[in-house]
């Protein structure tokens, strides 16, 4: 089934986000909404696509390393093994067949759910800066305008013009500190 109906994708998103975006602050239909255009930018709705050039596949073009983080802090997945490793591209860890990220599209849905809605709360309910982070990540890119670029295709497929300069957004630097027990760690991420 590698080509999803819009129709199909649509309910398949909404059951997710009246699940997960109410824990995130954000509106089920709204989170709804950016999936299905997320979806349409990054693989024309082909559950079966591929990244040649990342570890990202499925209708939603999930990465690797994206996927385990989604699956462990956020889904809380119990036991979740991907196709690759993270640091490894090429060294398989799962049968390309027992991927489910590639292969059942209701997962890859709610994996993605739970990556924008907390993008969604991360920048304070700001779904523009969502979009960017769901694909440039807390790193900089290296080419800090196609950030920009994808979320005004995204904007642009739901009806709407994006008014942030996102070039910005992914050389900002902010510094956190959190505490583990009875110490405190300060590290610097990337926005």
């Amino acid at each position: 089934m590698p080509q999803m109906d819009k129709n199909e994708f649509a309910a398949i998103a909404i059951k997710h986000a009246s699940k997960i975006a109410p824990a995130y602050g954000a509106k089920p239909a709204e989170i709804a909404d950016y999936l299905l255009a997320l979806a349409q930018v990054e693989s024309g709705l082909d559950s079966d696509a591929r990244n040649k050039n990342s570890t990202a596949r499925g209708v939603l073009q999930m990465l690797i390393c994206t996927q385990r983080e989604c699956e462990k802090k956020r889904a809380k997945v119990a036991f979740a093994p991907a196709m690759f490793s993270c640091k490894v591209y090429k060294t398989s860890t799962v049968k390309e067949s027992d991927d489910r990220v590639l292969n059942d599209p209701d997962y890859a849905i709610m994996l993605s759910c739970y990556e924008l809605c907390y993008q969604y709360k991360r920048y304070k309910g700001n779904i523009e800066k969502a979009v960017h982070a769901y694909n440039q990540g807390s790193y900089p890119g290296g080419n800090i305008n196609e950030g920009g670029k994808y979320t005004a295709k995204v904007m642009k497929n739901l009806g709407k013009n994006p008014d942030f300069d996102y070039a910005s957004l992914t050389s900002q630097q902010i510094e956190s500190t959190r505490t583990f027990g009875d110490t405190q760690v300060t590290y610097k991420e990337f926005y």
